[in-house]
């Protein structure tokens, strides 16, 4: 009788230890941080590009496990993560800027405008945490709001064009 009680405990005790270890790591996938950009030095990192990275307010980055990357232009960002990472394998975390507050926040949820604002690699797009911030954004600024996945395509369709048409990545 007492043997199958100290196993009771015994088995209560690996069950809160491993509910722990799973909030920890929890905590841990929520608090990672994007990777430090040395602006004027780190390149992008998605090729061909790999232009230094000169503009905070446009820069991107990710964490996953074949290490950390940053980018000089949202769809560097996006035009890697389709490419390299299409499922979304092995990607920790992306993070692009709020536009209004210039936060770090995470790129596969943030609301995207389309805009004739000249980022680094002219694909115009900026990002909002808020998407009624970029609705309205996008109305007064003539701009057309976008979703992670539509503002996927919209930049590989105009990495395709550029492709076809100058036989490279346009700087």
């Amino acid at each position: 009788m007492e043997r199958s009680c100290k196993a009771k405990v015994a088995l209560a005790a690996a069950a809160i230890a491993v509910a722990v270890a799973g909030v920890v790591t929890g905590v841990v996938a929520q608090s990672v941080a994007p990777p430090e950009i040395v602006y004027g030095q780190t390149r992008c990192s998605n090729a061909p590009c790999k232009m230094i990275i000169k503009d905070p307010e446009h820069a991107a980055a990710m964490v996953a496990a074949d290490g950390n990357h940053a980018f000089c232009d949202i769809g560097c960002l996006l035009v890697y993560l389709k490419t390299r990472h299409p499922e979304g394998e092995n990607v920790v975390a992306t993070f692009v800027r709020d536009w209004p507050s210039q936060e770090w926040v995470e790129a596969r949820t943030a609301v995207y405008v389309r805009t004739d604002i000249r980022t680094p690699m002219r694909y115009g797009l900026i990002a909002f945490k808020d998407s009624h911030a970029a609705a309205e954004y996008a109305a007064e600024h003539n701009g057309e709001v976008l979703g992670f996945k539509e503002a996927t395509h919209y930049v590989m369709t105009e990495r395709a064009k550029r492709m076809g048409g100058s036989g490279g990545h346009e700087h």
